[in-house]
């Protein structure tokens, strides 16, 4: 989904607008459902670092991949300041 779809879908819903927070928000729930899918055991913590590391989803705010970070389980996200002016 994209973030454009996910506010054009919110406003209606919700009647109201959306903020900036509703796109990493949800980024965030997309990332622990997957992980949380993934796991071996979603209650073993070990378990769930694992799925957390290997993972790799598509969110409103972009790819989240916590297996190219710049180390290991870590993700980079976009850097929202160069993409002033742009229309996804």
């Amino acid at each position: 989904m994209r973030a454009r779809d996910l506010g054009d879908g919110y406003t209606p819903a919700a009647k109201r607008q959306g903020n900036q927070g509703l796109g990493t928000g949800t980024a965030l729930f997309d990332c622990a459902a997957q992980a949380i899918k993934s796991a071996t055991d979603a209650k073993d913590k070990t378990a769930l670092a694992a799925a957390i590391g290997k993972l790799s989803v598509d969110t409103p705010i972009g790819k989240v991949d916590f297996t190219k970070g710049p180390f290991p389980n870590v993700n980079k996200t976009a850097d929202f300041r160069s993409m002033a002016g742009r229309n996804p």
